[in-house]
């Protein structure tokens, strides 16, 4: 027997979510609410490519998509090819529903809601009215941004970004829905990787400290420098006897480095996750008994699998991105000296 959307549902729903790892764990409820409500939809969720390998854990019974393309460093001349392949790919999907999932619309999120003309158009927030960009798009592909969503969510200032994006599937649905913050849990399979790692350290599940001391990716200024956490890492060892794992992707070990550098005799050994090993870094959280770090995506990572946080806040991201969690202390970097 074919299974039919329930009235009101659609057959096919297409999310924009093309954000960072941060904002993708903070999607995550939303995404499985969203599941819930439409159990006959083909639910599909455009992200980066990057973050494919933690998908699965986010929501797994969505189907996701990927693709190279940075809204927030690339434009849309930088990979024409790329951007021809999505739009192709979106008109060939026909969803019923678009939704631009990102607090702040990008160009990005306006080529790829156009290539469905015929769809529901909705918006998370307001338009980021980037007037380069909007010339970009109309030379480009003819568009006129401000006309491609017919409909836009306002969003309070402040409220808490997982709060925040319930809002869309309050729209979606024609309802209010529960309000639950983002849990991720890491299979067997990598948890028993993640103590073969420990092990090699040394360091025994749940009586050490995981420490993200870059992720600065994408803004920089959110990070606290290298001598400051080097001194706070050697107070955790000196008065609480707390040995530490440095985490960070292979492309920061420089930073990382001076970080081990300051440290002096606390000097942390050091794990450099590649891409395609975010699973494993969830684990590495998970068997933590602290996180200890930057506003970063590993930050919202130990949230989400339920580590006790002290978070180091810069950037201007306080207080929307506080991390959805029981558990923790943030310290504003500009107080935190």
């Amino acid at each position: 027997m074919n299974a039919h959307p329930p009235a009101g549902a659609p057959k096919v729903a297409l999310i924009l979510k093309i954000d960072t790892l941060g904002d993708l764990v903070l999607f995550a409820p939303t995404a499985r609410c969203l599941r819930a409500a439409w159990p006959h939809t083909r639910f599909v969720v455009l992200i980066r490519r990057t973050y494919l390998d933690l998908a699965p854990l986010v929501a797994p019974d969505v189907e996701w998509l990927g693709t190279p393309l940075d809204p927030f460093a690339h434009g849309p001349d930088a990979n024409p090819a790329e951007l021809t392949r999505l739009r192709d790919a979106i008109a060939a999907l026909q969803p019923d529903v678009i939704a631009a999932a990102s607090s702040r619309r990008h160009w990005l999120d306006v080529a790829l809601a156009a290539a469905a003309p015929a769809a529901r158009r909705i918006s998370l927030g307001a338009a980021n009215d980037d007037t380069f960009f909007a010339a970009q798009l109309h030379i480009h592909l003819g568009l006129r941004a401000a006309e491609v969503f017919r409909e836009s969510i306002v969003l309070p200032p402040d409220e808490p970004d997982w709060q925040r994006n319930f809002r869309l599937a309050d729209a979606l649905l024609g309802r209010t829905v529960a309000r639950t913050a983002p849990s991720l849990t890491p299979d067997d399979t990598t948890r028993a990787v993640a103590k073969k790692i420990l092990a090699t350290h040394d360091l025994a599940p749940g009586r050490f400290a995981v420490c993200a001391a870059a992720g600065f990716a994408n803004v920089k200024i959110k990070t606290w420098p290298a001598d400051r956490f080097g001194t706070a890492l050697k107070h955790l060892h000196a008065r609480h006897g707390l040995r530490t794992l440095l985490v960070g992707h292979e492309s920061e070990s420089v930073h990382l480095e001076s970080v081990r550098t300051a440290a002096g005799e606390a000097s942390p050994p050091l794990w450099l996750g590649r891409d395609g090993e975010l699973p494993l870094l969830a684990a590495l959280l998970a068997e933590s008994a602290l996180y200890f770090g930057n506003d970063t995506g590993a930050m919202h990572l130990a949230a989400a699998v339920d580590a006790p946080i002290v978070a180091v806040f810069g950037g201007g991201t306080w207080p929307r991105f506080t991390p959805a969690d029981r558990k923790s202390t943030r310290l504003n970097s500009s107080h935190a000296n």
